[in-house]
């Protein structure tokens, strides 16, 4: 899908991708998800309860924009990293 050349100069898109992992963690404050748990909450989220496959690289690189944004927190654990609403 094309975007704005606002959304372009910004470097980023405000395709729905963002918004829907935006709104899963926000929904789920409470709780840090692995990369692969995001993928999935979303997935299941998806438009006319279509589940779609979703593109992790495009997630990971939301997250570390959230992450620099302060909206999201980020944390190595032993066995993955996870991501939390602050």
């Amino acid at each position: 899908m094309p975007i704005s050349r606002d959304d372009f100069n910004k470097g980023r898109s405000d395709s729905g991708l963002r918004s829907l992992v935006e709104n899963f963690l926000e929904k789920n404050h409470d709780s840090g998800f692995t990369l692969d748990e995001i993928c999935s909450g979303i997935s299941t989220t998806g438009k006319d309860g279509d589940a779609g496959l979703v593109n992790a690289y495009q997630i990971i690189t939301i997250l570390h924009g959230l992450v620099k944004e302060s909206k999201v927190i980020e944390k190595d654990m032993s066995d993955a990293t996870y991501y939390m609403w602050k």
